[in-house]
Formats: C-alpha cells, sequence, structure tokens
C-alpha cells in the first residue's frame, strides 16, 4: 500500500520575525517619553530659579526699602506708595499708609536712620497667564532698620522686580526694638 499522506511539514524553531517598521515605533514612543521628560524638567528648571544675588541687587533693594522709609518719615504718603509693586498698591491703599504714618505704627518710622541688609534671596518666576510670557525677580529681604536714638528693629519684606526698578509688595517690621548700645554706669 502506498502511504497516501504527505510528509509532514517541518516546524520552525525559532519565533517569526517582528517587523522592523514595529522595532521604529517603539523606539521613537521611548525617544518621546525621554524627551518629554527633560522638557518638564528645563521648564521646572526656568520657571523656578534661584538666581546669585548682584551687588546691583543688592544695592537696588536697599535703596527702596530706604526710600519708602524715608518717605514715611516724612509723611510723603504719594512717594511711599509710588514705591510700592503694583500688587502692593492693591493690598495698600494710600489712606491705610496714611494711617501708619500717624497711627500706633508711626513708632516704626519715627527716628528712622538706614537699612541694614542680613538676608537677601533674588529668585526668578515664570508667568504665563493672560496669554503674556513675563519674567519675574522677586527678592526677599530679612534685615534691621536702624534709628537715631540707637534701636534697631527686625523687619522682612518681598519685593518684586518691575520693568528694571525694584518695587516693595509686602514687609513686616517687628514692634519691639533692639538695643544696639547696652548703656553701662561707671566702673566702680
Amino acid at each position: 500500500m502506498t502511504d497516501l499522506m504527505p510528509p509532514p511539514l517541518p516546524v520552525s524553531e525559532t519565533a517569526p520575525k517582528r517587523s522592523p517598521k514595529l522595532w521604529w515605533i517603539i523606539l521613537l514612543c521611548l525617544l518621546g517619553v525621554v524627551l518629554l521628560a527633560g522638557g518638564t524638567f528645563g521648564i521646572y528648571r526656568l520657571v523656578s530659579t534661584r538666581m546669585p544675588v548682584a551687588q546691583d541687587d543688592h544695592a537696588l533693594v536697599q535703596k527702596t526699602l530706604d526710600k519708602f522709609m524715608q518717605a514715611m518719615v516724612k509723611r510723603d504718603i504719594d512717594s511711599a506708595y509710588a514705591m510700592l509693586s503694583s500688587d502692593g498698591q492693591k493690598q495698600a491703599s494710600r489712606a491705610k499708609l496714611q494711617q501708619m504714618a500717624q497711627g500706633a505704627n508711626s513708632a516704626i518710622f519715627e527716628n528712622y536712620q538706614s537699612t541694614e541688609i542680613v538676608q537677601l534671596s533674588v529668585s526668578q518666576s515664570f508667568d504665563s497667564t493672560q496669554g503674556q510670557n513675563q519674567h519675574t525677580e522677586q527678592a526677599s529681604v530679612a534685615g534691621y532698620f536702624h534709628y537715631s536714638d540707637g534701636v534697631k528693629r527686625r523687619f522682612t519684606a518681598a519685593l518684586l522686580k518691575e520693568g528694571s526698578v525694584w518695587k516693595l509688595d509686602a514687609f513686616s517690621v517687628d514692634g519691639r526694638p533692639i538695643q544696639e548700645q547696652q548703656l553701662q554706669g561707671p566702673i566702680s
């Protein structure tokens, strides 16, 4: 009898080859993920960058604080108001500044002599609200206000750079005076 069955087909031991197109798609997807992650990190660094404080910034911030304090000493409310950032002007009206210069807090301004900055950090932020992309420099300051009667008071302040001018955004002064010199009696 003749065998009517066809001979068996050979069995392949290797997996079927994948299309090179599939490898390119996988590679491009991985590359896209890496680029997206790197771009996100780069944008984050750009948006929130701490910058070294330039001597110019230190001097300009100190000058802004000093001019504001001098204006408040003279009760020149319009000049003091002009030293505030646009956000600061929304928070403090001229009437509020007038109240500060004459009210219970007026001791903060009486006998003011100079500003000493102990700590200053400048950072840059990126704002893309309202369809405008803007870089904003912000300064955080801590230090002392010195007074002609030998007293100093701690202060903290936040300033914004509007154009090329530092403007006062917010400040706080510790009302408790610190004596700069301890008066000692005669040695007996």
